[in-house]
């Protein structure tokens, strides 16, 4: 799995990591920075039917569709899950045959709180809340219960 988080997010980015351990029970180092996000990356490095590849990406919507429009062609990973606002603009990446999920929204706007309210030392979505409350799932169940699946218009 590759998580990308916003830098404007850096102060929880020890928290952030010892909450991707606790989800997916993988371990987290930074391996590098792009101009608006910081890498982590996970291991053991798992892929299997029951492991796919993973792009997790926090960020604002344009940051996002930036990174998105820039790399989306040469990612292996065949999963990216979104924390961002605008997800009906993600829907233009699935011509690259990737599943696409997007956090729960409100009229398009992704909300942060507080997350000393739920446990957490970081902003957090309800989507995020979700996946940690659902860990116990499989990852594609957890996914599937916690995010919302970009999905093209006939």
């Amino acid at each position: 799995m590759i998580y990308l988080l916003c830098k404007s997010e850096e102060d929880g980015l020890n928290h952030r990591i010892e909450y991707i351990f606790d989800i997916f029970k993988l371990y987290a180092i930074k391996t590098g920075e792009t101009n608006k996000f910081i890498v982590l990356e996970t291991f053991p490095f798992k892929t299997s039917t029951s492991y796919p590849k993973v792009l997790f990406i926090i960020g604002h919507s344009e940051d996002v569709n930036k990174y998105l429009e820039k790399n989306i062609a040469d990612m292996t990973e065949n999963i990216i899950l979104t924390i961002t606002c605008f997800p009906n603009k993600l829907k233009r990446f699935l011509k690259y045959n990737k599943q696409i999920y997007s956090s729960k929204n409100k009229n398009g706007i992704t909300e942060k709180y507080k997350g000393d309210n739920w446990g957490f030392k970081f902003d957090i979505s309800y989507s995020e809340i979700d996946l940690y409350n659902n860990r116990k799932l499989n990852l594609m169940d957890n996914i599937k219960k916690s995010m919302v699946k970009i999905k093209k218009l006939y």
